[in-house]
């Protein structure tokens, strides 16, 4: 995830300038941990983070590496 942090980075900031960014703000609140609506996108990467880290400690899934 952190090999593709830019790009996703990037994507939000896509989001963030249309119509969908509240939405996709208070659904990132609701869903993970420490986010806010007004949390930066860099925070809310950080909590995507700390979920992907407690998902894995909770339910010890297979790590998906993508297409390939």
């Amino acid at each position: 995830m952190q090999k593709a942090k830019q790009n996703i980075l990037h994507w939000w900031q896509y989001l963030d300038a249309s119509t969908a960014c509240q939405q996709f703000r208070d659904e990132a609140a609701i869903a993970l941990p420490l986010a806010t609506p007004t949390s930066s996108l860099d925070g809310i990467f950080i909590s995507a983070l700390l979920q992907r880290k407690r998902l894995k400690a909770n339910q010890q899934p297979t790590e998906w590496i993508g297409v390939r």
